[in-house]
């Protein structure tokens, strides 16, 4: 079975990025076949650095970027990708004379953002028409198509993303102890009055009982004052 990848995109998971994928294959009787899956799967690092990878020539393609400010267009300054953001790329054309289309979204100064698409530019069209850095966009298209095989067939797969806005809790050390100061002890990563706070507020609970126990009675020798023989502390 031969894939012939169309389209390649990036959909947001709740946990990072599946895959889109449209494609053509020719089954094993030469019959051909063509179809779009979704995938849930979490994609490597490498594969989603691969597709942003191509934010500046997306920005160029676009006017956005005027690539006499780039030296290197492999390696686009990122603050001039900073609204920019790749989600995939669109392959068609024949064998001979493929062509590519790079999607994405504009963030604009409202802090929304516009689904955005480059014209087609052809990969191996005469120097005169060839897009500048077409051989850069070539290279990543290829190690694109490696990722998705491999992701493809399960041999690589990405890792939940950390959320950020997720609490961490750092637990000490088995090993560490707690001195009455509240510094961990005992360790080489000790947490200086990490609990000082907490042992200074049972000092204080300490003596608010002892306030309330002095409010009792006590014993005295028994006069016309003190008929009962107590009175108050």
């Amino acid at each position: 079975m031969n894939l012939e990848f169309k389209k390649i995109k990036l959909v947001k998971v709740k946990e990072g990025y599946g895959l889109t994928i449209a494609y053509n294959k020719t089954d094993p009787d030469k019959s051909g076949v063509s179809g779009e899956e979704e995938h849930k799967g979490l994609v490597h690092p490498d594969l989603k650095n691969e597709i942003k990878g191509l934010a500046g020539h997306f920005g160029i393609l676009l006017g956005l970027i005027n690539e006499a400010d780039v030296q290197d267009l492999s390696n686009v300054p990122a603050e001039l990708t900073r609204c920019l953001e790749v989600t995939g790329i669109h392959l068609g054309g024949s064998e001979n004379n493929p062509n590519i289309v790079i999607s994405g979204t504009l963030s604009t100064p409202r802090g929304k953002s516009a689904a955005i698409n480059t014209p087609v530019e052809f990969m191996e069209s005469d120097a005169s028409t060839l897009y500048v850095g077409m051989a850069d966009v070539k290279e990543r298209v290829k190690r694109i198509l490696i990722e998705v095989n491999e992701y493809i067939r399960g041999a690589k797969r990405g890792m939940p993303e950390e959320d950020p806005n997720q609490l961490k809790m750092e637990l000490p050390d088995p090993g560490e102890k707690v001195t009455p100061e509240g510094n961990m002890a005992g360790s080489a990563t000790s947490h200086q009055y990490a609990n000082k706070d907490a042992m200074e507020r049972v000092a204080e609970m300490g003596q608010d009982k002892g306030k309330a126990k002095s409010g009792g009675k006590k014993k005295v020798v028994q006069s016309a004052d003190h008929p009962s023989g107590e009175a108050p502390e």
